[in-house]
C-alpha cells in the first residue's frame, strides 16, 4: 500500500460551494467584482471549471443572494452588503 498525505487544500479540491463564492467575493473583492475576475480566482483555488462556477452564481443570483449590475460588463455583487451600504 502507497500512503500519501494530503492537506486540506488537496482534499477541497474540484468542489466548490455557493458559499465559497460568496466567501471569495466578500474576502478577496470585498463584495462587488467582475465576473470574469471572480470565476478565474474560484476555478483556479477550487479546481472546478468556470462553468461550475457560472452555474453556482446564477443560482445566488435566482435567490436574491447576489446581483449583478447593468450592462454586458456590470459587476457581480453581494446583494445584502450593497443595499445596507446604499440603500
Amino acid at each position: 500500500l502507497i500512503y500519501e498525505v494530503m492537506d486540506s487544500v488537496s482534499l477541497l479540491k474540484g468542489k466548490i460551494t455557493k458559499e465559497d463564492i460568496i466567501r471569495i467575493l466578500k474576502v478577496s473583492f470585498k463584495g462587488k467584482a467582475s465576473y470574469s475576475d471572480l470565476a478565474r480566482l474560484c476555478s483556479n483555488q477550487f479546481g472546478v471549471k468556470e462553468e461550475r462556477v457560472a452555474k453556482l452564481m446564477r443560482e445566488l443570483k435566482e435567490s436574491g443572494i447576489i446581483e449583478k449590475e447593468q450592462g454586458k460588463r456590470g459587476y457581480w455583487y453581494i446583494k445584502e452588503l450593497f443595499s445596507t451600504l446604499f440603500g
